[in-house]
Order: structure tokens, then sequence, then C-alpha cells
């Protein structure tokens, strides 16, 4: 009753026809039939809702068209210039991918939103649908997060900032490493490094995160609001009126709870305007998801999202190098088009190894003499063969010199180098000066004790 009250309101106020996706027996004694006479509603036959904590996998393929099946597939065949759902995540989002599909360019669906109603010039991206990503997704996310701020911010030239640990340059893990590197050269007015508190004082636009990361933030901020409040109502009891201190509690909640407050957020990266509205929304607030959604269509939010993403591509491609097979550029395109991370900026401990990216511009690697290469089916490229080849020369060096260091590693490629460069190992002197034996490489014989 409530999401068909928001839909007529919202078909008045924005002069748009609405379509009501849903069981029609379930549907029509809640349509007024002057509506659906004058065209300004129109009900759309569907099977019923996935249920609450089923599959989206299990659940869609049991039921293809269920209603928020179908409301997708009426987006994607153009009947309606967007869907709003008031289902499960989960299941919109596989819905959403399934029926209109991803924008050309873009490999992840993502989330995001104002956090803060003191700061609604800071967008956050991702929240929560992309919990493991790579730097690409995070580009991408950027780019996102940029082209939202343009369409329903207003702010012609958003500002992107990478939230981290700290602010200095070389701060944070890996993704966070990688993902600066992309975005210094992407083209994007990309600020630097933010750390959490920054959040709290607009230091940039757009901040990008992980969807594991900003679901934490979201989270913290939600609940330190409503702690808050709380503690503000026994700090202030008989200090202030009763009446006032419950609007400032309600105000408190209110700007740290801005995804309540609105109800709705649009998931981004499909090949069409979702909007995701809270399973609980009031007239109220679907009357509220829908004008999002009308304002994403009349301001071409995915048109300019799709030429922002093709135009970040462009920026980051690199012409090939001489020594690159026809087809296997080394710039940042390759990162967008297949999986594949970059090396990490320091090298790794053994003299006389360095990454591909530090030699010069168009100068290839030098070609170790065939006696020297590994062999094939090994890494891939010169620069895995070189890995290989020094690191074994040096630990026969040291074992000549009966110095043989502890392997403090498993040898195996490391998680951004797996099926690019050999598996590398970090080389450790002994602990004390003294050489480290291990129980198993000793053994006794007749003659007395010795070590292998």
């Amino acid at each position: 009753r409530e999401i068909v009250a928001g839909a007529l309101a919202a078909s008045r106020e924005e002069e748009i026809r609405v379509l009501l996706v849903g069981v029609p027996d379930a549907l029509t004694p809640l349509v007024p039939p002057d509506a659906l006479k004058s065209g300004e509603a129109e009900i759309v036959p569907s099977d019923g809702a996935i249920p609450e904590g089923a599959s989206p996998l299990v659940a869609l393929r049991a039921s293809p068209n269920a209603s928020m099946a179908v409301t997708m597939r009426q987006a994607a065949q153009g009947r309606a210039g967007a869907a709003v759902s008031a289902g499960s995540t989960g299941p919109t989002l596989l819905a959403a991918v399934r029926e209109i599909g991803m924008i050309k360019g873009a490999r992840r669906a993502c989330v995001g939103r104002q956090i803060l109603g003191m700061h609604p010039e800071t967008f956050l991206i991702d929240l929560g649908p992309t919990l493991d990503s790579e730097p690409r997704d995070l580009l991408e996310f950027a780019v996102i997060g940029a082209t939202y701020m343009r369409v329903f911010g207003g702010i012609a030239n958003p500002t992107v900032a990478l939230l981290s640990n700290g602010r200095e340059a070389g701060k944070g893990n890996r993704l966070v490493k990688e993902t600066a590197a992309l975005l210094a050269r992407s083209g994007l007015p990309f600020v630097g490094l933010v750390e959490g508190h920054h959040l709290m004082s607009g230091a940039a636009n757009v901040v990008v995160c992980d969807g594991f990361v900003g679901n934490v933030a979201l989270k913290t901020v939600e609940g330190l609001g409503r702690e808050l409040a709380g503690w503000l109502r026994l700090e202030l009891r008989g200090e202030l009126p009763q009446d006032r201190i419950e609007g400032l509690a309600a105000r408190l909640i209110e700007i740290t709870n801005q995804i309540e407050l609105h109800g709705s957020l649009p998931l981004l990266g499909i090949n069409g305007n979702v909007v995701m509205a809270h399973g609980a929304s009031d007239r109220h607030a679907i009357r509220a998801a829908i004008a999002q959604a009308v304002l994403a269509v009349r301001g071409r939010f995915v048109d300019k999202l799709r030429a922002a993403i093709a135009e970040a591509r462009e920026r980051l491609k690199e012409p090939e190098r001489p020594a690159a097979a026809a087809g296997e550029g080394h710039g940042v395109r390759r990162l967008l088009d297949e999986p594949r991370a970059v090396a990490p900026e320091r090298s790794n401990g053994v003299t006389g190894i360095h990454r591909r990216d530090a030699l010069p511009a168009g100068e290839p690697m030098r070609r170790r003499p065939k006696t020297e290469r590994a062999p094939p089916g090994g890494a891939r490229g010169n620069a895995g063969r070189g890995v290989i080849a020094e690191v074994g020369r040096l630990i026969v060096a040291l074992a000549d010199q009966e110095h043989v260091p502890r392997i403090a590693e498993r040898v195996r490629p490391a998680d951004h180098l797996r099926g690019h460069l050999a598996p590398a190992v970090e080389l450790i002197p002994p602990e004390g000066g003294r050489q480290r034996r291990d129980d198993r490489d000793e053994h006794q014989d007749g003659q007395g004790q010795r070590q292998r």
C-alpha cells in the first residue's frame, strides 16, 4: 500500500507515468481506477516477490518472472527509463546485472552515498557490493562517483581522494598504493590520500574505497550518531528543555544516518538507472526514490557515465614498448582489460632484480642467453625468468660461502604477482649472527654429528 501510494504521488509531482509491477490481484485494489484510466499508472503482471533471505541466484532461477526481475526487464526493454525496487539488495543487484547488464568498461556494480548530512558535498563509494576489489575497480568507482556528483551534486569538477591509513605518499596497503598510481594518471582531479576523520570534514567530493572498508565506515558513522544521541540525552537532562534535547538528538541521528533518512541508494555501474529503496520505506521514501530516478533520467546520468569511463580508459592508455609482443601492452589499459596487478614499488630485496616498470621508457629488458633462461612453461616474460635466475644464482653463491640465510616465506608468487612473475623468496640473515639450523637438517652417524 505504501509503495503504491508513493509511486502515485511521484507520478503526479514529477509528471511521469509509473509501471507498477506485481501480482495483479494484489495490486488492483490498491490503485484508484481513475489512475489506470488516465494512464497515470499501469499494472505490469508478474509473479510474487523474492522472499527475504533467499539465495538471489537460486530464487531468480526458480522464479524468472519474479516482480524484481520483471521490473528490471521493463528498463532493459526501454519501457521504463528507470527501475526502483524496495526488495533485498542481493536479488536487486543480481536481477539488474542479468536483465540490464553493465555499462561497457565497468566490471563491478557499486553503491555510494553522502554519509554525513553536515557535508553533503562528500560522496563515499563503494558501500558494500564489491568486498574484494582490484585497483581497476577502485578507478571505476572514482569515475562513477565523480560523474554522480556532477549530475546530482551540481559540482562541475569534483575532487577525488582515496581512503587510507595516512595522507603521506606511500601509505596504505597494496590496493591503495596501486590505485593511487592509477588515479594520479586518470585525468581526474585526484587530491591524494585521506584518512577516516577526513570524511567528517569534507576533504574531497568523492572518497573511494573497496566495499568492505566503505561498509565498515558507513556503519561506524551510523552507530556513533545513535550512541552520541543517547549520551546527549543523558548529559543535557535538566540543563535544557526536554523538547530541545530531543530535537538535538534527533538532528544528530539524522545527519549521521543519511541512508535511513533518504531511504534509497543508487545502484551504479549498471547500464540503466536503478534505485534501491529500503524494504521498510513509507510513501515519502518511495516518492523520494522515484524522484532520484527521474533526476538520473533527465540528467542523462548513464550516458555521461559511459562517456566518463571511456575517457578515463583513453587517458590511461600507454604506447606499447618495442619489446612487447603483438597485442600485449604493458600500460594501464591492460589493467583495465584483464586480471593483472602492478608490481610493488619496492624491490624484493635481492640485488640485481628490478621491476620491468623501472626501465627507462621505450627501453626493452635485456634478453639473457638461452643457457640462463628458465625452462618453458615457467614464469611469463623476461622479467619472470630474470627473477628465477638471479635468485638461484644468489642462493648458490651464498651456499658456497657456507652462509645460507633462512628462507622465511613459502616459495610461491605473491598475490599481486601471481601468473605474471616467477616465485620470489625473502632472504633473511641468520638470527644473532649465527647460522640457524633445523632439526630436520641434522642427523647422526656412527662417527659423530654432522650437518647436511
